[in-house]
């Protein structure tokens, strides 16, 4: 068999057509400009490397698209609440340079040489990991936080992906592996 295999939806058409029509270049593309555009303000945790941000309905639905972040519970309609992951972070403030990161108390932005001290501080295996993501990133992958202490990498998006492939980048090992 030559190529990859796409998964099927309920309505039994493959995803090939649907990835081919939305690709995740022109998803971040859009997602990056919107961002941009409202100059938003992620908060970091006072624990750790994850972020929360603020926006609204339109970039909820970009930044799911573009697999960026986790839904919180939101109480409103008009603003929706998504958590960062700490390489996300770095990626949508130093590689697409469309959110600004604050400090715990909400208020002191935060240079980019702060927000990277800060992340390796926070974790050891910081630097490696976002290499491998923002590597994939690059490529237009999907990265996904988890599995193992590490994160998943699918080329274009979750629902769509082919099935052979799922490159994961774990803790302790250096490089990506099938």
């Amino acid at each position: 068999m030559t190529g990859p295999r796409w998964k099927k939806g309920k309505d039994g058409k493959d995803f090939s057509a649907l990835a081919a029509a939305s690709p995740m270049s022109s998803i971040v593309a859009e997602l990056q400009s919107s961002l941009k555009r409202s100059t938003l303000l992620a908060t970091l945790s006072s624990r750790g490397g994850d972020a929360v941000l603020a926006v609204n309905p339109q970039q909820a639905t970009l930044l799911n698209r573009a697999a960026f972040g986790q839904s919180l519970e939101n109480a409103g309609a008009e603003e929706h609440w998504f958590q960062l992951g700490a390489e996300e972070v770095f990626y949508l403030h130093h590689a697409l340079k469309c959110i600004s990161v604050c400090k715990s108390d909400g208020f002191t932005r935060v240079n980019e040489g702060e927000l990277w001290d800060h992340l390796c501080s926070a974790s050891e295996s910081f630097p490696e990991m976002y290499k491998a993501y923002a590597h994939l990133r690059s490529k237009n992958w999907v990265v996904r936080p988890g599995l193992w202490h590490g994160f998943c990498g699918l080329p274009s998006s979750p629902s769509a992906c082919p099935l052979r492939v799922c490159r994961r980048c774990c803790s302790g090992t250096s490089g990506v592996r099938r």
